[in-house]
């Protein structure tokens, strides 16, 4: 009659004819705590083939097996030291949806434990979330590791950042659309003075030349544009003003005139 007790015998046979590691622990109703001791043991390579032996924490189906994380990579073809002990990590769900994968560069088929459960820290679990696979009562489901980047198929414990990409704002340089001219600065038409004379009180610029009317910022007589008042005003002085002169003259000649008699 066949009992549990020689099942380790057994796997040990068996790796002996395969020559490979064959895993002994967890077994299928080992339950560890988050945050407590998750032990690890196998039957050592007899052959000394998987000098280098990556374990790998797993999950999912048997024919959709997906990688959580790289436990550690050991010799596993010491007798003496065949097994491992690490930190339960945190998961979701605490369920028996979680084994170990065992594999070397040195060979093609890998090797597994049986699915066993990651209970919270206080022991709390919940059923598998599918309780037959292939015909066979075999729960399983896929946990993910809590905090973490959950199951990947690539078995990487390491993080792939993204480039994010990056937009900066444009400045645009063309110019305003549909700007008006800026208009010419305002001027005040001359004022006429007494003298028929005029001051420009547009903005002094020396040596440019204005309109027909005057130069800019210095005398100028009046515009032909300006009033008919303006222009008689001036004819105006200009005829008193050859009068006086006329008169000047003969007030000379007189005064000459007188000198000599006396």
């Amino acid at each position: 009659m066949f009992t549990f007790a020689a099942l380790p015998a057994l796997l040990a046979a068996v790796a002996v004819v395969r020559a490979i590691p064959t895993p002994t622990t967890p077994g299928s109703n080992a339950v560890y705590n988050e945050g407590s001791d998750c032990p690890i043991a196998w039957v050592a390579d007899p052959t000394g083939t998987w000098t280098k032996m990556t374990i790998q924490l797993m999950t999912g189906a048997n024919l959709d097996m997906k990688v959580l994380e790289t436990v550690a990579i050991v010799d596993g073809t010491q007798a003496n030291n065949a097994s491992f002990t690490w930190t339960c990590p945190q998961v979701s769900p605490n369920a028996a949806e979680y084994f170990y994968q065992f594999t070397s560069p040195v060979a093609t088929e890998p090797t597994w434990t049986t699915r066993f459960t990651i209970a919270g820290p206080d022991g709390a679990t919940v059923p598998a979330a599918t309780p037959t696979q292939q015909g066979s009562t075999i729960p399983w489901g896929i946990g993910t590791l809590v905090g973490g980047s959950g199951a990947s198929a690539t078995g990487s414990g390491s993080t792939s950042v993204a480039a994010s990409a990056s937009s900066s704002a444009s400045v645009s340089a063309a110019p305003p659309a549909s700007s008006a001219p800026s208009p010419a600065p305002a001027t005040t038409a001359p004022s006429s003075t007494a003298s028929g004379f005029s001051i420009s009180s547009a903005p002094l610029t020396l040596g440019s030349a204005t309109s027909s009317s005057s130069k800019v910022g210095i005398l100028s007589t009046p515009s032909a544009s300006s009033s008919g008042n303006s222009a008689n005003a001036a004819v105006g002085a200009l005829s008193i003003d050859t009068r006086l002169f006329q008169t000047a003259v003969a007030l000379v000649v007189a005064a000459t005139g007188f000198a000599v008699l006396l």
